[in-house]
């Protein structure tokens, strides 16, 4: 299943608040794994980036299920729970890791804070969102 042109479209304008998301994997066992992260939403696929020894990482690369939930808690809780899958992916994951420091942060601090992660190796997860709960 895949989202339609509506929904995507409700997303792109949700998303241009810098709101956290929390994203759910699955370890091995099976439980979920929730974790709070920035991400950005190019209106086909969720960008969130993480240092590559993370679990969330790991749970990934076993199960590709994940879910993202993003709420805008000055809104009375408007907003949406996204089930899809996702994929690691290396390349361009420091320049990637150093937009989503400036659109959380500001340009200085976030400049700053992705320099302090240029040392870590970084990986994208790059998420396909396939329904809207």
């Amino acid at each position: 299943m895949s989202l339609t042109l509506e929904q995507k479209t409700r997303l792109t304008e949700f998303c241009k608040t810098p709101l956290l998301a929390v994203l759910a994997t699955v370890y091995r066992r099976g439980a979920p794994q929730a974790v709070p992260v920035w991400y950005e939403f190019d209106g086909e696929s969720f960008i969130v980036t993480s240092s590559k020894e993370r679990v969330k990482v790991k749970n990934v690369l076993r199960d590709n299920r994940v879910s993202l939930c993003i709420i805008d808690t000055s809104h009375q809780g408007r907003g949406f729970n996204i089930r899809g899958t996702a994929q690691v992916v290396e390349e361009g994951a420091q320049e990637a890791t150093r937009r989503l420091a400036i659109r959380y942060l500001g340009e200085e601090r976030g400049r700053e804070s992705s320099a302090g992660m240029a040392a870590q190796e970084r990986v994208i997860i790059r998420i396909t969102p396939e329904e809207l709960v």
